[in-house]
């Protein structure tokens, strides 16, 4: 019922003078050029529209959270500041903050992680919110903003560099909640003039190409070239209905048309990873499997189509040793073929004196 009402719609492009700050952190100068040329994008699907309403409502969550908690937040909802983070040249940059924290009390100065410089000694710090899926949530621990989500980390930097707040505060908290099971990550951030610097020297060679009317000849190699709004521009096996003139098998969903796309991309992605390095395999490997065929059996399909790759159950068999039959039938080859060995390991007994948290 309510899939259906999720219709595509046509956004017309808007070009103003100044860029946002969610946008610049983009690293494919091809989009960003795209956007400056004011070409009309792909339409957006309803899917998308629906994730970006319950982006909203994952940010007034943790904010009402933080007040519940007894949180000082300043500059949330209807009182956003509208902040001027860059004036260089003919680069503009400017946007919305999250919001500012003030006062945080010392008990509540416990974060997952902060780079070495942060610190609490300011009376302000800036809030920024995310809420990823729960492939990507879990890079956070590892890879931290830097790593997982390098447009937001840009973002965070231009608030921090803006001419409200760069007298006022350093340091940003950026709180992280994993919307499939409301788990939060937290860390701290400090100001980098050189992430500036970086990308305005990035705006700048788009703004010349621009000029001429030329786009960046980057190209997505990735995931990222069936996802983006403008690879119709970039790509010519793609129509501008967004679906790429390869047809579908018979019983395969394509999960770009479900509601789950978004973490369906996410599950990929880390299955890739899983198959590409060792270390992440035991975690990543089977989580994404089961994601995929809980969301094949919840559709009763056959299998999906993700980004051009088939996903579906394949039949197996499973073939070793029943050594509870062989020990009770053949007890004289068990006992031959049985051995042990020491080994050490560490192991966290239950009881004694129970810690509460502040």
């Amino acid at each position: 019922m309510l899939k259906e009402t999720l219709q595509d719609e046509i956004v017309d492009p808007v070009v103003g003078a100044a860029w946002r700050a969610s946008e610049v952190g983009e690293s494919c100068e091809a989009y960003l050029c795209h956007t400056r040329l004011g070409h009309q994008p792909l339409p957006m699907k309803g899917r998308i529209r629906h994730l970006l309403d319950d982006g909203n409502m994952h940010e007034d969550d943790i904010v009402r959270r933080l007040k519940n908690g007894g949180l000082d937040v300043l500059y949330t909802g209807e009182e956003q500041l509208y902040v001027h983070c860059v004036k260089y040249k003919d680069i503009i940059i400017n946007g919305h903050p999250d919001g500012v924290l003030r006062r945080v009390p010392a008990d509540l100065h416990q974060l997952d992680w902060a780079d070495e410089h942060f610190s609490w000694d300011s009376t302000f710090h800036l809030l920024e919110i995310t809420a990823p899926n729960n492939f990507a949530f879990k890079r956070y621990w590892h890879e931290h903003l830097r790593g997982v989500n390098w447009r937001k980390f840009v973002q965070t930097h231009l608030y921090l560099g803006s001419e409200e707040l760069r007298d006022k505060m350093r340091c940003a908290v950026v709180v992280v909640k994993d919307k499939m099971s409301s788990t939060l990550y937290e860390e701290g951030l400090t100001f980098d003039g050189a992430v500036i610097d970086q990308t305005i020297e990035k705006l700048m060679r788009v703004t010349d190409l621009v000029a001429g009317g030329k786009v960046a000849s980057m190209r997505c190699t990735d995931w990222h070239k069936d996802a983006c709004k403008f690879r119709h521009l970039c790509f010519a096996d793609v129509d501008m209905q967004g679906d790429e003139n390869t047809s579908t098998t018979s019983g395969f969903l394509d999960a770009d048309k479900l509601l789950e796309a978004s973490q369906l991309h996410e599950a990929l992605d880390a299955y890739v990873q899983g198959k590409e390095y060792e270390s992440l395999a035991k975690e990543l490997l089977p989580e994404s499997r089961a994601y995929f065929g809980d969301v094949i059996d919840q559709y009763n399909a056959e299998g999906l189509i993700i980004l051009g790759r088939k996903v579906k159950w394949t039949n197996s068999k499973y073939s070793g040793i029943d050594i509870d039959v062989l020990k009770a039938k053949y007890p004289a080859v068990y006992e031959e073929v049985y051995y042990s060995k020491p080994t050490t390991f560490i192991t966290v007994g239950r009881g004694g004196k129970k810690v509460l948290s502040q």
